[in-house]
């Protein structure tokens, strides 16, 4: 009886090791790059189209894993972290994402798994910031203002000439205290329209301050943003390290409530066998 019981104890500890081995897995190396880099690495918080040349990407647990663990299909905007630089010059950015089958993904803010991506797979989503860097000398530092009370709305753009379609921010505009807005500053288009940024709470963009209805906004002066390369068939992608992760420790669950029960009918059999003899 004391041998059964040492033999039942053994396997017990064997079938607890292999069901914890697809977690100890999974969990490795989650932190040590940042960890031992973090002094390198620097604030982006900028937001990117995905861009890879075979119309996918390839997400990296660290800049220095050997191989991909996930891979996300191009034309999805994600935000990118923080960005470190290699050895050979090749600049990183990691980002917060989510995956479904077979490692299709998105870019969310809370929860979901971390990762590193070339910036070289990814195209800036041209905004207000990059809008404003790159005219930053031709913008006149005057003071200007717009009163909400002479329009019927007012749409906010994401920059002057973004083209599509612009968010009507009455709402959020009309909450203030008299319904004036109050530019420190203002760009002039080709047009002769002013155009002053603003920025409340979650909305941020350009104002045309002498047609704040504006429901058109192109401009020759505005370059289009270039074309991102079409996002790939989602059964073509590479098979994921986590989706490997996943079926070991399906494998590994299996063998273990194999062992179990195999390790139950033992115990039982001798059992009935002892209860016999006595």
């Amino acid at each position: 009886m004391h041998y059964l019981k040492r033999v039942a104890a053994a396997v017990a500890a064997l079938l607890l090791i292999l069901c914890l081995s697809p977690a100890a897995l999974a969990a490795a190396d989650s932190d040590s790059f940042l960890e031992s880099h973090a002094a390198e690495c620097c604030s982006d918080g900028r937001s990117y189209y995905l861009n890879g040349r075979s119309g996918y990407v390839s997400v990296y647990r660290s800049p220095l894993s050997p191989k991909a663990e996930d891979y996300l299909l191009n034309e999805r905007c994600v935000r990118v972290l923080r960005t470190w630089q290699d050895e050979q010059g090749r600049p990183w950015g990691q980002l917060r994402y989510e995956t479904s089958d077979r490692g299709v993904g998105h870019s969310v803010d809370e929860g979901g798994r971390f990762g590193w991506v070339l910036m070289r797979e990814m195209q800036l989503r041209y905004d207000k910031t990059q809008f404003v860097l790159e005219r930053l000398d031709d913008f006149v530092m005057e003071s200007v203002t717009l009163d909400m009370r002479d329009y019927d709305s007012v749409i906010l753009w994401p920059y002057p000439g973004s083209g599509g379609q612009g968010s009507d921010a009455s709402w959020y505009l009309r909450r203030e205290e008299d319904n004036v807005l109050e530019f420190p500053a203002y760009w002039v288009d080709s047009l002769g329209r002013r155009w002053g940024g603003y920025t409340f709470f979650d909305a941020d963009g350009f104002i045309c301050i002498d047609e704040p209805g504006l429901t058109e906004n192109t401009l020759p002066e505005v370059p289009a943003v270039s074309r991102i390369t079409p996002a790939a068939d989602a059964a073509t992608l590479p098979r994921t390290a986590t989706a490997a992760v996943l079926r070991t420790g399906a494998l590994w669950g299996g063998a273990a409530i194999g062992g179990a029960v195999l390790v139950l009918l033992v115990f039982f059999l001798l059992r009935r066998k002892r209860r016999r003899n006595s």
